[in-house]
């Protein structure tokens, strides 16, 4: 601690330049790895994703592997590259021990570290593919949960003050074996969607309560309109954290979007026809009852097409747009369909991260 308000402001200088400096390279190694991922595109089709390159900064390779898991729903390890060796960080998901995954290749490894959730790995580059494909191995053998949220309290609009922010103070320091818990907010009809910021990249979402006029505003932070698949009159189920905010020494509750979703998303039949649907993509072998889950029928076929045709374009994800058109309880089917579309050219369509232009 300085007591000189000079040096102490140099000090605060520096760390802020020291702050900037480590943010850009966080994005510049995320979209490294995110253009490793678009290029490896069968990476998508597994249980776990693997990103390597020499082009990473090790600082930030553990945040950049966290940022990845929210963006795939999927356990991601990000390994640097240098003189023959590997060198990284994983990050799982909830229903998914990374460190048991880890023991599993361990003659791969020359060395790991960690607990369920997130470890540190080194291992020679010459065992990268052989590690990467007992990995596989366990990941298939040990399947997991995917997208499912473990939520530990659906609050409803009294209980949003700053109790529950003060509440959850006192349960810190959240770490392994103590998780932050999980808050959400459902059922929410939006009403108003406002744009903030300088750069008009942060949303405020004006909602209320299914069968309630009481509003309710939610921050959506670093969100262009244009990214944000909702629309006035969705009903949504989001994800929530808080923070404190003042203003004329009058304190109020900030609610946060920490993920949001359509109300009643079918978890177990996404999580089968993902499951499915990747086995296709990885050319494993289905079963009679797979086989039959998975194949589109003619009239099928037309009706999506006829469906994308009419839409032209679109930039959000195929689940969302599959949400959008109520169609039958089978995910499975409607990917396939735009795999067949793919591949006679009469759409473009990018794995996951979806943009559908008609040809």
């Amino acid at each position: 601690l300085s007591e000189d308000e000079y040096e102490a402001l140099s000090v605060a200088n520096q760390i802020n330049d020291y702050n900037l400096i480590r943010k850009d390279n966080q994005n510049s190694v995320f979209n490294i790895c995110l253009d490793f991922i678009m290029q490896n595109k069968d990476i998508l089709y597994e249980d776990i994703i693997v990103v390597k390159s020499k082009e990473l900064n090790e600082g930030v390779l553990g945040i950049v592997a966290s940022k990845l898991v929210n963006s795939f729903s999927k356990p991601v390890i990000v390994l640097s590259e240098s003189e023959n060796m590997l060198s990284g960080s994983a990050r799982s998901v909830d229903d998914f021990s990374i460190y048991e995954a880890l023991q599993y290749c361990e003659d791969k490894l020359a060395s790991f570290g960690g607990h369920k959730a997130a470890a540190g790995i080194k291992l020679k580059a010459e065992n990268f593919d052989s590690f990467k494909s007992k990995l596989f191995e366990y990941c298939r053998e040990n399947p997991y949960k995917k997208d499912m949220l473990e939520i530990d309290l659906k609050l409803n609009a009294d209980s949003l003050n700053l109790d529950i922010l003060n509440a959850t103070k006192t349960l810190e320091p959240f770490g392994e074996g103590i998780r932050k818990p999980v808050f959400a907010l459902t059922d929410l009809i939006i009403k108003e969607i406002k744009i903030l910021g300088k750069n008009k990249n942060h949303l405020k979402l004006i909602t209320t309560k299914f069968n309630s006029d009481r509003p309710i505003e939610i921050m959506n932070f670093f969100c262009d309109r244009l990214d944000f698949p909702y629309q006035i009159g969705d009903r949504i189920d989001v994800i929530v954290k808080f923070s404190e905010n003042e203003f004329r020494q009058l304190k109020s509750l900030t609610i946060i979007a920490e993920n949001i979703r359509l109300h009643d998303r079918k978890d177990e039949m996404f999580e089968k026809s993902e499951k499915i649907y990747d086995k296709i993509m990885r050319d494993e072998k289905l079963n009679p009852e797979e086989k039959i889950y998975a194949k589109p029928e003619k009239e099928y076929f037309t009706y999506v097409y006829k469906v994308i045709r009419n839409i032209k374009h679109w930039i959000h994800s195929l689940e969302f747009l599959y949400s959008r058109l109520k169609m039958e309880d089978n995910y499975c089917r409607f990917l396939i369909s735009v795999e067949i579309m793919k591949e006679l050219s009469l759409v473009t369509a990018d794995e996951k991260r979806i943009s559908i232009v008609l040809n």
